[in-house]
Parts: structure tokens; sequence; C-alpha cells
């Protein structure tokens, strides 16, 4: 309880917050149907994001598109794989 006159600390405001982004593999995202391609299922749609794990390595993918077929595209960089993945 406050007295008249005290002072009050400074709320700190979190600069940094965990987003949280499912994990899942390049042969789920390589499947149209798995339901990671599946709208119904994982709200596939343009602009959703993965973290696919890959040997060990991880990136993040942005799909092209809501349909099973759409690609998956890395976010930044390259991969060994090449730069995009297309369900099949």
């Amino acid at each position: 309880m406050s007295v008249i006159g005290d002072t009050q600390s400074v709320a700190v405001q979190p600069v940094v917050a965990a987003l949280p982004i499912p994990v899942t593999t390049a042969a789920k995202l390589a499947d149209a149907e798995d339901a990671v391609n599946i709208t119904l299922y994982s709200g596939k749609k343009a602009g959703a994001c993965y973290i696919m794990e890959d040997s060990g390595d991880y990136f993040v993918v942005v799909a092209q598109g809501s349909a099973p077929t759409d690609k998956w595209q890395y976010a930044a960089g390259d991969s060994a794989t090449g730069t995009s993945i297309t369900p099949a």
C-alpha cells in the first residue's frame, strides 16, 4: 500500500516476446495430402508460417497460397535444397 508522496516503480515493458510458430519437416511440407497443406486442418493461407526442421537446421517457410499444392517459400536466405518447396 502506498503512502502519499511515495514514488512508484517504473513498469518495464517487454521488448521481445516469443512467437510460437509450429515446427514441421520438409517431408510434410512436400506432401500435398499432409495436414499442413490442408487449409481445414492447418489454416494454410498466403502468409502462413512454419519452422521447418531439416537435418538439424531450422528455416522459416511461408505459404504462397491456400491450395494444397501452393508453394512454401523460404523466408530468408537459402537452403541446401532450394528456395521453395512445392507439394506434390
